[in-house]
């Protein structure tokens, strides 16, 4: 299960964020004698309200993101995954690892080769989160960003849920519960074990 610590490649942006900094300089009033020593009820000035912030808009991200995630699918390496953005502005990288169904079978059986496979699967997805959170916090640093890793890429259902603090959903473990209203990575019908011979 080494071959786990693979999965992420983080992605190199080259992007900078405009400082803007403004400057300014106070000027004093002088104020005659009598009216500083009584206090005026208009003297305390409004406090200015914050600008609101302006939503962050990482679909442009997302789809960059998921451009070099089809470029990986060509290269052969055991894993897929999709970036998405969600309604409330967060980040989630569905992720399916080749025969980890295997896993998860073998260790709902109770094989301790497969259980222990299957922790330190999930044991390194915070990691994981937290390569792609770099990334991600470059254009929104308030932006939560999770990692669902999937039962199979043409399969609706989770296995585990993770942020780059801690594992939120773990269906073998008992943390958590299942995230719903999942679309699978792949839909069934455009899985390369679905498409019919020529």
């Amino acid at each position: 299960m080494k071959k786990i610590t693979c999965i992420l490649l983080l992605v190199c942006l080259c992007l900078t964020l405009p400082a803007c900094a403004d400057s300014g300089a106070a000027q004093a009033a002088s104020v005659p004698a009598a009216e500083q020593s009584a206090p005026a009820a208009d003297a305390t000035p409004e406090p200015t309200p914050e600008p609101k912030k302006e939503p962050v808009n990482l679909q442009p991200l997302v789809d960059e993101l998921n451009a070099v995630e089809m470029e990986q699918r060509q290269k052969g390496i055991p894993f897929m995954g999709v970036y998405e953005l969600t309604e409330d502005n967060a980040v989630i990288y569905k992720m399916a690892i080749e025969h980890f169904e295997v896993v998860v079978l073998g260790a709902t059986l109770g094989g301790e080769e497969y259980i222990e496979g299957y922790n330190e699967t999930i044991n390194e997805l915070p990691a994981m989160c937290a390569a792609i959170e770099e990334v991600v916090h470059i254009d929104g640093p308030d932006i939560p960003v999770y990692i669902y890793l999937m039962l199979t890429t043409d399969m609706n259902q989770a296995v585990a849920v993770a942020n780059s603090d801690q594992i939120l959903f773990d269906a073998l473990n008992g943390i958590g519960k299942a995230p719903e209203g999942l679309t699978p990575i792949l839909e069934p019908e455009t899985t390369p074990e679905a498409t019919p011979a020529a």
